[in-house]
């Protein structure tokens, strides 16, 4: 039968059961980048949310929350916007934001994509980032680095993951009992000139 197959899961929606799987740690990602926007003074982030039925969509909208909570900062309903966690979704949720009569002092896109997309329209808006409005996103892509301001996300350790993952399955194949079958990897900050501190609007 094919259960018998050994298998390693690369982030899988469910973690259950006794399913060897590597994921990275979104939703502590998520909260920290929140943290540091709480830290820097604000306390309008809007969040740019990605598909719904997506496990690291989920997660890190729940570390978004979790730090907002933490803070005993409301999040109105429409804060959250749906961006698909692309460019076009990022652009446009940015769009719909800017043009309400409570605007937002800081996005936080669920993924550089979209983060790119707030970015150019707030650009094409004329408003100035980070100086009024801070942006910031999730994975580190290549692009992030080359934007202007270079764009401050949160790592996504995808090559690690592999890596964990690939030894993982070698042990499993070997018979050897790994240490750890599930693994999480922590995700870290990369702060670079895309957020800085809140303006105070009355």
């Amino acid at each position: 039968s094919t259960s018998n197959i050994p298998l390693v899961q690369i982030t899988p929606f469910n973690r259950t059961g006794n399913t060897p799987f590597v994921t990275g740690d979104d939703y502590q990602g998520a909260m920290m980048i929140t943290e540091k926007l709480i830290e820097f003074g604000h306390k309008r982030i809007f969040f740019l949310s990605g598909p719904r039925n997506h496990r690291t969509s989920i997660d890190r909208q729940y570390g978004y929350r979790a730090a907002m909570d933490s803070h005993q900062l409301k999040i109105e309903d429409d804060w959250i916007l749906e961006s698909e966690f692309n460019f076009d979704g990022g652009y446009t949720a940015a769009k719909i934001a800017m043009s309400r009569s409570i605007t937002p002092t800081a996005f936080f896109a669920g993924s550089d994509e979209a983060a790119l997309g707030a970015l150019y329209a707030l650009q094409e808006l004329k408003i100035k980032v980070p100086q009024e409005v801070s942006v910031c996103g999730f994975d580190d892509t290549v692009h992030s680095k080359h934007t202007w301001p270079g764009l401050t996300t949160v790592h996504h350790p995808i090559d690690q993951i592999v890596d964990k993952a690939t030894y993982l399955l070698l042990d499993i194949l070997d018979g050897k009992q790994p240490d750890q079958m599930q693994v999480v990897v922590p995700s870290r900050m990369i702060l670079r000139g895309s957020i800085g501190e809140a303006i105070t609007r009355v």
